[in-house]
């Protein structure tokens, strides 16, 4: 539906975490949340979307440096091994 509406991607994740008996969200790496990445870039694929997208990750699970290449690594596997929408 966005599909001739979309200008720019910006990328995170998250996934769920249990305190005390509550579920809340998270910052996680892009690797490592409910996103699936592989299902995001065939769907924009399949809209004709081949502009740019942005990484962010705050999850501080790692040094930044670290952060940024394997989720750099991350996006491009699964931007290149995408489904068929």
């Amino acid at each position: 539906m966005l599909g001739p509406y979309l200008a720019h991607v910006h990328l995170k994740n998250a996934r769920r975490h249990a305190t005390d008996g509550r579920s809340h969200a998270e910052f996680a790496p892009l690797r490592d949340g409910i996103v699936d990445l592989r299902a995001l870039f065939a769907a924009l694929s399949a809209v004709g979307y081949d502009e740019w997208v942005s990484l962010e990750d705050c999850s501080q699970v790692a040094p930044l440096a670290e952060r940024t290449a394997d989720n750099l690594r991350h996006v491009r596997e699964c931007a290149a091994r995408r489904p068929s929408a």
